[in-house]
């Protein structure tokens, strides 16, 4: 005889607006990107404004000295473009640079374990940070305003501070053991009468998070543009405090780095839809791979989250992870065929692979080699990354995915900018297409999409959640391209995550489901998600309605995300 228990019933309401809809990880954020619209911006200028607010309102999840991905769609020339400001390891990073340690797998991404984790933590975990460079050019490329008018927002909210809320206090304590051990970022986290900041739950006033190094910071940039933090006085701060306590990063890796814009970015046709993706070194083609995979079996013939849809959705996505593990890395450095796995044609090859009643085996590949406890374990979210989207009244869009990765602990003083610990993206294990080598881009996880009807917008589309982001904006784009379902809806669906050779499942999903994944071979895993414990990333977008050109918002009901719209 079996038992019952509680469960979260948290339902995020879902808005609708008629000329433009913002949304973001941070409310105080999403009004920035809000006011920007209204006062006449287009949807990259409130992008750019909210990926600057962001760094200061959120800088565990995605502090500017990060990376990111931003997916642009241009409703007057019909054109989509990619602005690709992903981080890349130092010149002076080699393949063998930590030791490694005996034991199995660990982590998000299978990797051996790391001496100290000092691929993660620290001054030799820190990468060259993207994204000042990368809203700088989309700004400067496809916005409207200027670096002053988007980014006085982050300014103001850097010079007065906002208010600490219960996800701050909870990213504090869960990042204890890492602030202690860098005393000189610890004042950040107080207020001025040396307390700690805590949340509104506590028995006294929270406070104010005020950051005036960072403040100092974001005016250079605003006046001086991008440059103000790649070369000058700021960039000598931070390599001067990096290489004093033994890290990489050199005055040339960050008066060299450039941001890319690709045109129109990747590409996934499915169901006469277009998936516009981050191309290379991100999410993107893997999930454009998944896509393809799926276009050659009729999901909508299925029920909805039945085993035998499941099963289809697993497998393709297991079989582009196991490309993803064994192919890709930066095509700069590494021959990586991604053209061979953005093609509809190999994918049809690959789907002929698929059986109906039986799961696929696949090729070794170490970081499917995840073990049932690991894969659960492992699979619970973090907050280091977040998701924003616009529409503006135009039908201009933006979806734009950024990230520390982890966060290194490292604030060079005088800079207030939290550094990445980014360099745990790279296998530290040397012969791989992912190892770790001078120059090299990051093979992030960051899948921002937009979705295209006949070159008509549909909607903007993304989530944080590491590893676990394809999986999750697959499996809503199938919720609603092949079942029909609204936004809010599909992103509130229960989901399974197939990265590894596990399957991790949704305790929600039906038990004649999982139990028909385990009859054709899945080892599955069941977890359960409650508010701020995500195990299946956190999706958010903005869909417009076909019929009346109205914007809706859909939100992950287990994350803080907001969204505004007028």
């Amino acid at each position: 005889m079996s038992g019952k228990t509680t469960s979260w019933g948290v339902r995020k309401s879902r808005i609708t607006a008629e000329h433009g809809m913002v949304l973001s990880e941070h409310a105080a954020v999403t009004r920035a990107g809000l006011e920007v619209l209204m006062a006449g911006g287009n949807a990259v200028d409130a992008a750019v404004a909210m990926g600057f607010a962001i760094g200061v309102c959120g800088p565990f999840m995605s502090g500017l000295g990060g990376g990111g991905h931003m997916v642009i769609y241009n409703a007057r020339n019909k054109k989509s473009a990619v602005v690709d400001y992903n981080m890349r390891a130092p010149k002076a990073a080699t393949p063998a640079m930590y030791e490694l340690l005996p034991g199995p797998p660990e982590g998000n991404f299978g990797w051996r374990p790391v001496k100290d984790q000092a691929n993660a933590v620290g001054y030799r975990s820190i990468t060259v940070p993207g994204t000042i460079a990368g809203l700088c050019l989309a700004l400067e490329r496809f916005g409207t305003m200027g670096r002053q008018d988007v980014m006085r927002h982050a300014i103001r909210y850097a010079e007065e501070g906002f208010d600490a809320d219960i996800f701050l206090a909870l990213s504090i304590a869960s990042r204890w053991g890492i602030i202690t051990q860098f005393p000189e970022t610890m004042g950040l986290f107080r207020n001025a009468d040396g307390s700690l900041l805590t949340s509104p739950l506590s028995q006294k006033a929270a406070g104010k998070m005020v950051q005036k190094d960072l403040a100092r910071t974001l005016r250079r940039i605003a006046q001086e543009g991008p440059d103000a933090f790649y070369r000058g006085e700021v960039a000598r701060a931070i390599v001067r405090h990096v290489l004093g306590h033994g890290g990489l990063l050199g005055e040339e890796d960050l008066a060299s780095y450039q941001a890319d814009v690709w045109s129109p970015g990747g590409i996934a046709s499915y169901r006469g839809y277009t998936v516009v993706a981050p191309p290379i070194a991100s999410g993107g083609p893997t999930l454009v791979e998944a896509l393809h995979i799926l276009d050659n079996f009729d999901m909508a013939s299925l029920p909805h989250n039945s085993a035998e849809a499941l099963h289809l959705i697993a497998e393709a996505l297991r079989l582009a992870f196991a490309d993803r593990y064994h192919l890709m890395g930066d095509p700069d450095l590494i021959p990586t065929p991604y053209e061979k796995l953005a093609s509809p044609g190999y994918a049809k090859e690959l789907a002929r692979s698929v059986r109906p009643d039986r799961d696929l085996p696949l090729p070794p590949v170490r970081e499917l080699q995840n073990t049932l406890v690991e894969a659960a374990l492992a699979g619970q979210h973090g907050a280091d990354t977040t998701q924003s989207c616009v529409v503006d009244k135009e039908r201009n869009m933006v979806s734009i995915t950024q990230t520390l990765q982890t966060w290194s602990g490292v604030i060079p003083p005088g800079t207030g900018v939290p550094l990445n610990g980014a360099m745990s993206w790279f296998n530290p294990e040397p012969g791989t297409p992912n190892s770790v080598q001078g120059g090299k881009r990051i093979l992030s996880n960051m899948s921002p999409v937009l979705v295209l009807k006949d070159s008509r917008p549909v909607m903007a589309l993304g989530a944080p959640g590491g590893r676990k982001i394809v999986s999750a904006v697959l499996q809503v784009l199938v919720n609603i391209l092949d079942y029909g379902m609204e936004l809010n809806q599909a992103i509130a669906a229960p989901r399974l995550d197939a990265s590894a050779l596990d399957l991790l499942a949704d305790d929600r999903l039906p038990q004649r489901s999982i139990q028909g994944l385990q009859a054709r071979g899945h080892r599955v895993a069941t977890v359960r998600e409650e508010l701020l414990a995500r195990y299946f990333a956190g999706p958010a977008g903005i869909q417009v309605d076909g019929g009346t050109g109205k914007l809706r918002s859909g939100l992950c009901e287990f994350d803080l995300a907001s969204a505004a719209g007028y």
